[in-house]
Order: C-alpha cells, then structure tokens, then sequence
C-alpha cells in the first residue's frame, strides 16, 4: 500500500462521519456510516456481502444494497462542495487527482490501474465498487467499472494459470534435461589420466574436417548459443545429441569434428575424425562418438572406437559412444530366439568356418521372425565380425571379431541401461 493509497483509506473513513458546516449535520446518518464501515472494514482487511450485512441489521440484501449507494452518493455530493477542508472534498480530490496522472484513454482501466499502484494488498473488486461509486454520475457507469474489472480479472487469471502450467512445465522440462544429463555423462568412459582442460579459446576451436553434404544424410548447421558459433552436423542423431549438449548445464561448450585419430587397419595408415568433444564445468573433457546400434555393431566402427580409446587413454579425454540415448550395453539386455541363435551358430561354423551373406541372412530372418534389434543383440553377445554395409546393399556375417580392446572397454566399463 503506498501512501496515497493510505491517505485514501484515511480521508473515507474520517468522510463517513464529517458534518457540514452550514447546516452542522452529518453527512449521513449514524447507521448508514456503520453499513459503509462494515462494508469496508479496512482495518481488519474483512469485507462481508451484503447478505451478511443484512442479517446483522435484520434487513434485506436488497435494502443494504440501497442504503449502501444512497451512502457514497451523499459522500460523493458532499465532496463537490466549497468547503476546501471537508473531508469528503480532500477524498474526492485525492482520487481525481491520482487517477488522472495514470496514462490510459480508459476510465475504468485508469480504476483498475490505481488499486494496482496504491491499494494492491486489498481485493480489487471492492476497491473499484467504492471508487466508481465515488467518480462516476450515473448507475450505468457505477456498474460498468464493476463489470469491466471482472472481465479484466478473469483474464488475469487465465494468464496467472497460463504462466503457472508455464512454470510447471518448464520445471518439468528442467527436470527432464538433468535426468538426461545425468544418464547421458554416467555412460561417459574415463581411464587413469583425466585431463583438465583450462583457459581454452572457443573461437580458436575449429573442426578438422567438413560434414558430409551427402543428400543421403541429414546435414545442416546449428546455431549454439553456448559455443557462440555454428556448428555442422551430418545426422539426426547428431543433431539431436547437439540439442542436448545446448542443454546440460554440465556442459560449458563443445564443437565438432574436434581432432582426427590415425591408426593401422589391414596394413595401411587409415584417418578418422570423432564426432564431438565437449568440455565440462569441472574442465574436463569428453569426445564423443555417435551411431545407431547398428553401426556400433560395425566391426569397421569397432576399430574406429579402439583407436580412439588409445587416443583418450593418451591424452586424457572421456569416452562416450552413443546414439543420444543409450549405448551398446542396450543390445545386452534384448533376448534372441534360441532357436535362430544356434541355427546362425551353426551355419558360421560349417566346413570350420563360412561367411553369412544378406541374402541367406534374409532368409533366416524371415522363417524365425527375428527383428533387427534382436539379430543385432545376438552379435554382440556372440562376438562376431559384422559388416553391415558394403557394396550392392549387403553385409557379411563371420565367426571373427578380433577387436578385443573395443569389447573389454566398451562392454565391461559401460553402466548398462
């Protein structure tokens, strides 16, 4: 409440029993002034119906209705008078004066405006019933500043709730990011050297190699606000993952394409470039690898991923391989028809030891019925050399995976889902 607004509170009740000089009456009578202090009981913030009022005096809700706007229009009267130290004059002026410094071309809004600036910590209905029968001539004005305040509150209260179920959700969603980042950074790898990695320029940081535009992929750019520039991505899941790491907070900042690996595969010096890093509040960071389970299966990616396990074991980074959500110990927890399982077993091993090619692999599918996911459970759980994609759209299926290191670390550190 400011002061105007208690000066206003002050002025009224000092009005209700005021006399007036030339005739020394009052400006009401004695019960009518009780009516009007029981209807604005101020003091004790209680402001009971007319009904309630009715009952005490033991007259109708429609008779206190009347003595009520027969009141406050005899204040009203009495504050048009001359005599500039009346109560009723100064009441009058106070609240002319103070609804017409607020700047609105409506009259009703300048009401609303004023309980909100002045006597905000009292009910808004009852403010505006008194000042409009205080300012306005006629009934059908007194009762369209009344109307106009309970549209106006009505609509305050759908934006009350709009921003309430706002709040909720956004602390809902908020929630629902830590959760994720939490199951994201507990699938993170870390080996005996964790490097810190302080006083990086993030403008200096630049990807070691461009995305492939491939129209078979789904390739753009980002506009990360946390790593203030743009960033390329080659996939939905890359795109995806990047809207994560634009969210957990953990996260500082990261880029893409970080560094690229070298390593040896059928005797010749082979490249590959991870996916992300990202750098943690702690300042450690982690580079980041993502593929859909198949392509985790991929013995190809597998040596990928050894190479880069020496290259984090060397330079202190965490490891992660994901496609967003989950890693490869997913695969672990699917269970494979028996059936199919041995049948793939026994093939592979015939004339000590045979290459599944799609077609027949097809065919198996379809007489058990297997899903993918499932055929690619039983792969890893059975450790075999899987190529899914090699040329006219077919893979093979061997007895050999020689990528011990990749199942040591990935399988046995990993926390499964």
């Amino acid at each position: 409440m400011t002061l105007i607004g208690q000066n206003f509170i002050d002025l009224f009740f000092v009005s209700l029993d005021s006399i007036r000089k030339k005739t020394n009456k009052r400006i009401m009578t004695e019960r009518d002034s009780e009516i009007l202090k029981k209807c604005y009981d101020f003091e004790n913030n209680q402001f009971p119906t007319f009904d309630e009022i009715g009952q005490f005096y033991k007259l109708s809700r429609e008779r206190i209705r009347q003595l009520h706007n027969r009141s406050l229009k005899r204040l009203k009267y009495a504050g048009k008078q001359l005599e500039t130290d009346n109560p009723s004059v100064k009441l009058l002026r106070l609240l002319k004066e103070a609804i017409d410094s607020i700047e609105s071309s409506d009259s009703n809004l300048k009401l609303i405006n004023f309980w909100k600036k002045n006597l905000s910590d009292l009910p808004g209905e009852i403010i505006v019933r008194l000042i409009s029968n205080l300012i306005y001539s006629t009934t059908i004005e007194i009762n369209e500043g009344i109307v106009v305040f309970k549209i106006w509150k009505k609509e305050q209260i759908k934006k009350e709730k709009k921003q309430l179920l706002k709040k909720y959700r956004d602390k809902k969603n908020e929630a629902k990011i830590l959760k994720q980042q939490d199951s994201i950074l507990e699938k993170v790898i870390w080996f005996e050297k964790r490097k810190k990695w302080k006083n990086i320029n993030i403008e200096e940081l630049k990807p070691k190699r461009k995305v492939n535009n491939n129209s078979e992929y789904i390739s753009g750019i980002f506009e990360s606000i946390k790593s203030k520039r743009v960033i390329q991505y080659e996939s939905g899941l890359e795109l995806n993952f990047i809207h994560l790491m634009e969210n957990f907070p953990k996260i500082k900042f990261y880029y893409e394409q970080p560094t690229t690996i070298i390593y040896r595969r059928k005797n010749k010096d082979c490249e590959y470039t991870p996916d992300f890093v990202f750098f943690l509040e702690n300042d450690e960071a982690v580079l980041v690898e993502i593929k859909d389970f198949t392509g985790m299966v991929d013995s190809r990616v597998q040596r990928k991923i050894e190479a880069l396990i020496d290259y984090c074991k060397l330079h202190g980074f965490g490891l992660l391989l994901t496609n967003g959500y989950s890693t490869i110990n997913y695969l672990l927890s699917k269970n494979c028809n028996q059936e199919y399982e041995n049948e793939i077993l026994r093939r592979l091993n015939e004339n000590g030891g045979r290459t599944i090619f799609y077609r027949e692999f097809l065919e198996l599918q379809t007489k058990f019925g297997i899903l993918w996911i499932d055929f690619l459970s039983m792969v890893l759980k059975n450790n075999l050399g899987f190529y899914p994609y090699i040329p006219n759209h077919t893979f093979k299926l061997t007895l050999k995976n020689n990528y011990s290191l990749f199942r040591e670390t990935m399988i046995k550190k990993t926390t499964p889902n």
